[in-house]
C-alpha cells in the first residue's frame, strides 16, 4: 500500500474525529451547568488539542512545527484520562467526591508530566524525517513515561470499573433491555 495513501487515510480518520470531538463538545458545553456537561466538555477539549496537534503537522515539513506540536498534543493525552476519570465519577452517581481539592490533586501528576516533556526530560531522544511525504516523529522516552502510563492506566481502569459498577447495579429500566 502507498505510504502517501496511508497517510491521507489517517489525516482524514483524525478530522472525523475531530468534526465529531467538536461536535460533542458544543454539546456538553451547552449543558457545562451539571457535573456531567462539565466534565464531558472537559474531556471533549483534551481529545480536541490532542487531535488537533496530531493534524497540523502533516501541512508542514518543518521539523520544529512538528515537535512543538508534538508537545502541545501532550496537553490533552495527558488530561484526558483525568476528564474521564471525572465524567466516570459523575456519570455512576459519585459527583459528591468531585470537589476542587480532588480535582487539583488529580492534576498534580498531568501538570508535573506536562512540565517534563517542555522542558525535554520526558524524552531521550527525538528524531524527525519525512517519507514519502509524510513526515515521521521517532521519539525514545525517559523513564517517566512509566509514572504516565502507571498513573493513566489507573484512571481509565477505575473509570471503567465504576462504569461496569454502575451499569451491574442499575435497574433493568435503566439497562436498556
Amino acid at each position: 500500500m502507498d505510504a502517501s495513501f496511508v497517510g491521507k487515510v489517517i489525516v482524514i480518520c483524525q478530522l472525523t474525529g475531530l468534526i465529531i470531538s467538536l461536535a460533542l463538545f458544543a454539546y456538553s458545553w451547552s449543558r457545562r451547568r451539571t457535573f456531567l456537561g462539565l466534565a464531558a466538555a472537559g474531556m471533549m477539549l483534551s481529545l480536541i488539542v490532542w487531535l488537533s496537534s496530531n493534524l497540523i503537522p502533516w501541512f508542514s515539513n518543518d521539523p520544529d512545527i512538528h515537535f512543538f506540536w508534538l508537545r502541545i498534543g501532550y496537553l490533552g493525552v495527558f488530561t484526558l484520562p483525568v476528564g474521564w476519570f471525572v465524567y466516570a465519577l459523575t456519570l455512576s452517581g459519585h459527583e459528591r467526591w468531585i470537589k476542587r481539592r480532588v480535582v487539583i490533586l488529580l492534576f498534580i501528576v498531568p501538570v508535573f508530566l506536562i512540565y517534563l516533556v517542555f522542558s525535554g526530560a520526558f524524552f531521550k531522544e527525538v528524531n524527525y524525517s519525512v517519507q514519502n511525504g509524510s513526515p515521521n516523529i521517532g521519539v525514545t522516552f525517559s523513564d517517566w513515561v512509566i509514572l504516565a502510563a502507571g498513573y493513566f492506566y489507573l484512571l481509565i481502569g477505575a473509570g471503567a470499573l465504576l462504569m461496569i459498577l454502575s451499569a451491574v447495579r442499575a435497574t433493568a429500566l435503566m439497562r436498556f433491555r
